[in-house]
């Protein structure tokens, strides 16, 4: 930025409503939010997706070294399990191929993911478990895969999970209280950035299994 000789620039900075959690304090409650609000967490969905994988392991429904193609229609070869989906290895970009633009995911539903999958083989950029690379493609397949195992919608396999999680007494304490997709009609929505108000849920988002509506996992924060 270039600015004239004894110019002042003003910068407004947008203060967003912020609510900082914490294992062991009470929240930070910034700008304000409310801890009534709902908010979408994003990447977050991640952390769900790999505990529901965990508690299916645990279960015995399936294992962590199963290869993606016994549950997808993945090409053989690939090597590719759901482990490496879960720990960023597989070998997989970041992205699919086409994702560009302000909303890029705008796309990318379902039908999209198949055929990805259907072609996987030709965008491993590294043999699986070689490397680690953070994939929102891998972690859109580990979900699609868990579905596919269970003939469960993600929606019901992450509720149903995080609420047994919460209910263990070998669970950390935290202060989300509710985790829902998406939240009632009740529930108030904290929408501080122009993404949450264009309603993400009618659209897929990558890292998340497309069709599921996993853009609109939100958490409140209750102390």
């Amino acid at each position: 930025m270039h600015t004239a000789p004894n110019t002042r620039v003003k910068i407004i900075m947008t203060r967003v409503p912020t609510c900082i959690l914490s294992s062991f304090q009470a929240p930070q409650i910034l700008h304000g939010h409310s801890p009534d609000l709902f908010v979408q967490i994003g990447s977050l969905t991640k952390t769900l997706t790999a505990t529901v994988l965990t508690a299916l392991a645990d279960g015995g429904i399936l294992g962590f070294d199963d290869p993606l193609e016994l549950f997808l229609p993945a090409p053989r070869g690939t090597g590719i399990t759901l482990r490496h989906l879960a720990e960023h290895t597989s070998g997989l970009p970041r992205l699919p191929p086409g994702i560009r633009g302000r909303d890029p995911y705008a796309g990318f539903d379902a039908k999209a993911l198949d055929s990805v999958v259907r072609h996987l083989d030709t965008l491993v950029t590294a043999p699986a478990g070689s490397i680690e690379e953070y994939s929102n493609l891998g972690y859109a397949l580990l979900g699609a895969a868990l579905v596919a195992a269970t003939a469960t919608p993600y929606e019901e396999l992450c509720t149903a999970t995080s609420s047994a999680r919460s209910a263990s007494p070998t669970s950390p304490p935290t202060a989300v209280r509710q985790t829902t997709v998406p939240p009632g009609a009740v529930r108030t929505n904290a929408a501080p950035l122009d993404y949450d108000r264009r309603d993400p849920s009618r659209r897929g988002a990558v890292g998340h299994p497309p069709g599921h509506r996993p853009p609109r996992h939100r958490s409140a924060c209750r102390p």
